[in-house]
């Protein structure tokens, strides 16, 4: 009798305290309803939500490309063989399962852990894999197995509603070859990686998990988990978005091809990284262990809605000007504008347009932790990147708004990276920012023409009039990386730039580092700026 009270009362603590919370994250807002086609324009919005797994790919699935875009049961789908007849590509991604042992030559979960202000670290257990499409692992063309995200919880949390959904989601490339309308699947390799955890408390009740179903016209996905601040659901629980303990070390571990990116971004604080290659060979495929583990942060999210009486007369042409809107007729009516990734130059371009509208204040602090990889597109940092360096050179992190994902420029010396974002957070208090950036020796010293010798740094933040800005910045050089950091820094387009300087072990006085070239290399119109001790110009450009 004891036993099924305390368990009715542990169930019904969850559900209120859950309940109490329940809309707190939930995220993006929704401007429109009904058909908007048949409504005049009302005005313009912009929100900014952070990475796929908030609003996007957050199950494996493989589609084609083209009008139909149907869901595929396999590869050999008929229906969607019949699709790539057609003309049409293959669309492929999946969730990485938990390993199955330590050395598996698989992209998997190896494990996740907690560390606590005291030191002590507590290896999480797995629950359970979320409802989903899954599917086994076919050897003959190297597709991995494709899973779902997974549930995972502490020992002294068993039971309580408490846990943290890890989700690791990966693009395929799919390489085939044909003869005349038939396609065949020649191989399937993993591209990319984009990993998060996050805390959840468990509400019960009556929920439809996510089904996949056949239809005469095509394949689909159905019922997206609803309700809407449902981060996963089952047939009688839904998880609740929670916030961090922002004292907690979270570290992931994974086993992913060698060589997967060269680069790593992401929302977390002080990140350490560590690679460990796994012994053996899958179908020729090196595979190694990626271990991140770093703090969450808070990341300010944004969102404006602008009559159209109120408008200024760049949104208006903005919209006008719209292709997508004059073609398609998407932005006929309701509120013309949408959902965008916090990151690239494309979101800098529309939070200059909505600054003005954003009352200088984040409408949400959003909770994360999350990494992902990314191949070079800075063709100053690529003479580094090769098969002499390691497989991973570094990872940029941020708890700004908005940010570039991609390495950050290095010109004359200096890395220099760009963020945005508004003043205050929601509560009205001053949002600071936070900046990391972490560098494997070699590949510093490949960027700078360093030797072995120590090597110092310094950081500097302006505002963007150029001022120079308070900021409290780090510098450790550490078990083969180099760490740089900056925090306290305010908004609204902050620049960052970190130069690194190198001693001689005996002496400190300051060794200027190896003469550096800038040359300049055209394709077209395009025009860049290529330094280095020995610069080359990328591929399809030429030396000007």
């Amino acid at each position: 009798m004891v036993l099924v009270s305390t368990v009715a009362l542990l169930l019904s603590n969850i559900s209120a305290q859950a309940s109490e919370d329940e809309t707190k994250y939930l995220w993006p807002p929704i401007y429109n309803s009904g058909d908007t086609t048949n409504q005049t324009l009302k005005g313009f919005t912009f929100t900014t939500v952070d990475e796929n797994d908030q609003f996007g790919e957050g199950h494996s699935f493989i589609r084609t490309s083209g009008t139909v875009q149907p869901y595929c049961e396999s590869f050999s789908d008929p229906f969607c063989l019949e699709e790539i007849g057609k003309g049409n590509q293959w669309r492929a991604g999946l969730v990485f399962p938990p390993c199955t042992s330590q050395y598996e030559l698989a992209p998997c979960i190896a494990g996740v852990s907690v560390k606590d202000p005291d030191g002590k670290v507590e290896k999480l257990t797995l629950q359970r894999i979320s409802s989903g499409i899954t599917w086994p692992a076919d050897l003959k063309i190297g597709l991995p197995k494709g899973s779902m995200p997974s549930l995972w919880e502490k020992t002294r949390e068993k039971n309580s509603g408490y846990g943290y959904q890890v989700s690791v989601f990966g693009g395929l490339s799919v390489g085939t070859s044909k003869s005349g309308s038939l396609s065949t699947i020649q191989r399937v390799q993993v591209r990319d990686f984009n990993a998060s955890i996050r805390r959840y408390s468990t509400k019960t009740g009556k929920f439809e998990p996510p089904t996949f179903k056949k239809l005469a016209n095509g394949r689909g996905f159905y019922g997206l988990i609803s309700p809407r601040q449902c981060i996963w659901i089952t047939e009688t629980e839904c998880g609740l978005l929670q916030e961090f303990n922002d004292t907690e070390i979270i570290e992931l571990s994974i086993h992913v091809p060698k060589g997967l990116g060269n680069w790593l971004m992401g929302r977390l604080n002080e990140p350490r990284v560590s690679i460990v290659a796994l012994p053996g060979r899958s179908n020729g495929i090196q595979y190694e262990k990626i271990s991140i583990s770093a703090k969450p942060v808070l990341v300010p999210l944004l969102t404006a809605k602008v009559e159209l009486s109120s408008a200024s007369q760049d949104l208006i042409n903005d919209y006008e000007n719209n292709e997508m809107c004059k073609s398609m007729g998407v932005c006929r009516g309701g509120y013309y504008g949408g959902i965008t990734a916090s990151n690239g130059e494309y979101v800098f371009d529309k939070f200059k347009k909505f600054e003005d509208y954003l009352e200088d204040k984040a409408a949400i602090m959003f909770p994360r932790w999350s990494v992902r990889s990314l191949l070079s597109t800075e063709p100053s940092l690529s003479q580094c990147f090769g098969k002499n360096q390691e497989s991973f050179s570094g990872i940029v992190t941020t708890n700004a708004s908005i940010y570039i994902g991609a390495p950050p420029i290095f010109n004359q010396g200096e890395f220099l990276y760009k963020v945005a974002g508004v003043h205050r957070m929601p509560s009205g208090e001053v949002f600071r920012g936070s900046y990391n950036l972490a560098l494997t020796s070699k590949f510093a010293r490949c960027m700078y023409g360093f030797t072995e010798a120590p090597i110092r740094a310094s950081i500097q933040v302006t505002s963007a009039e150029g001022e120079p800005q308070i900021a409290t910045s780090s510098f450790a050089e550490s078990q083969g990386w180099v760490y740089l950091s900056a925090s306290g820094f305010t908004f609204s387009q902050p620049e960052i730039k970190a130069r690194l300087i190198q001693e001689i072990a005996s002496n400190p006085i300051v060794k200027a580092p190896v003469k550096r070239v800038l040359i300049t290399c055209v394709k077209g119109k395009i025009s860049r700026k290529i330094s280095g001790v020995a610069p080359k110009c990328p591929v399809g450009f030429k030396k000007k």
